[in-house]
């Protein structure tokens, strides 16, 4: 039986592709940017900071996470971004008002009792060329993890994609931000 566990330990250590799931909006979020004013946003340039960990090296155990848009995780946050502006009525591709960022830190953990994901990312918004919101925004996520691979890598994926969510949900709920939602278009 010991001979079993090493083997199959030993066999653990390939590296594999996953995609990440495509990104869905909160609740919450929408819920906050239906409530807040007119004003609607277009989507910029989003990139990674030279720091960020590049795909393939955002882990959930030997599972490496590959981000759909633009091979970036930066392409992923973008994307988030827009769905959750398009879902709530707040996206127009030629508004003044723009948003862009940069992902300045990405960490996922699928630990075997606990799992963490961090996120870090500066948003920028201009207006008409004029830096009008500039601010870096932290989300976190910690969650009961598994020995059990089967158990502890859907949580870990599930718990990333929603720390983006958290990350997004800290922008648009942010007064200075909600300010800029109050204007009018």
């Amino acid at each position: 039986m010991t001979i079993f566990v090493c083997a199959l330990a030993l066999g653990g250590c390939a590296t594999k592709d996953l995609a990440m799931p495509m990104y869905v909006g909160s609740v919450q979020t929408l819920q906050t940017l239906r409530a807040s004013g007119p004003q609607a946003f277009s989507v910029g340039k989003f990139a990674d900071s030279p720091s960020v960990r590049p795909p393939g090296s955002i882990r959930a155990r030997i599972w490496a996470l590959q981000p759909p848009f633009n091979d970036s995780f930066s392409g992923y946050l973008k994307e988030a971004l827009q769905r959750e502006l398009e879902s709530a009525g707040r996206y127009r591709a030629d508004s003044s008002l723009n948003i862009s960022g940069v992902l300045l830190d990405n960490r996922l953990d699928a630990g075997v009792d606990v799992g963490t994901a961090m996120l870090s990312a500066r948003f920028n918004v201009t207006k008409s060329a004029t830096t009008v919101y500039d601010k870096t925004l932290t989300a976190q996520s910690r969650w009961e993890s598994s020995f059990l691979g089967a158990v502890a890598v859907p949580a870990a994926v599930r718990n990333y994609v929603g720390t983006f969510q958290k990350l997004l949900y800290q922008l648009f709920s942010d007064p200075d931000f909600q300010k800029l939602t109050a204007t009018d278009p």
